[in-house]
């Protein structure tokens, strides 16, 4: 498994090229790579250390639109105690020095609100923590902008649970304000994605 991440990563590295074929040969292999064994490895190079920040960065893009794209179909296939890399994981990029890999997390949140399952309760506390600093992010409006989307992605999907709507109360000035930012500025249809998802 080790040999085949050391690979990963090389493959990573492969598709930032900026030779044309060499790009276009990783991108095959890794289109070839069943989505439940990608999801393993770039998790493990967007929380390593082995990996330069260029090639974290691409990991966690790459991540986030596995998950957002076909994470009902790999999900299943997940080798067994995977999951507690995914959510710290999470929580890493979440709290990361990059912008990127912040926002990153925040859209992964989104598409998948209920990711953390039955150990929920567990995490609840981290992830108001998560969520609040990342609404909060003055250095990054599209970190804000996230935020804001995983929040209303994780409030309907508890619609029913007052007790998780009274956790982020004291964040409602701040998510006016973010809706406020967006509508002032009209960032590039920024509420229908806000409401809809990408277009």
């Amino acid at each position: 498994m080790e040999h085949d991440q050391v690979q990963f990563y090389a493959l990573l590295n492969n598709l930032l090229s900026s030779e044309n074929e060499v790009r276009a040969t990783a991108e095959s292999a890794y289109d070839a790579i069943p989505a439940a064994t990608r999801v393993v490895f770039l998790i493990a190079a967007t929380t390593g250390t082995t990996c330069e920040e260029q090639v974290r960065t691409l990991a966690a893009v790459l991540l986030r639109r596995l998950i957002s794209s076909d994470f009902e179909k790999f999900y299943p296939e997940l080798p067994p105690n995977h999951w507690p890399e995914f959510l710290k994981f999470l929580f890493t990029c979440a709290s990361a020095s990059s912008p990127v890999l912040r926002e990153s997390a925040l859209h992964i949140f989104a598409s998948v609100p209920g990711v953390f399952g039955n150990q929920q309760s567990r995490y609840l506390e981290m992830i108001k923590q998560m969520l609040v600093q990342s609404l909060n992010d003055a250095a990054n409006k599209n970190v804000r902008f996230a935020a804001l989307k995983a929040v209303c992605a994780f409030m309907l999907i508890h619609e029913k649970e007052t007790a998780i709507h009274k956790m982020f109360v004291d964040s409602i000035p701040s998510m006016y304000q973010i809706l406020s930012e967006s509508i002032e500025n009209l960032d590039d249809d920024s509420i229908a994605q806000m409401f809809c998802g990408p277009s």
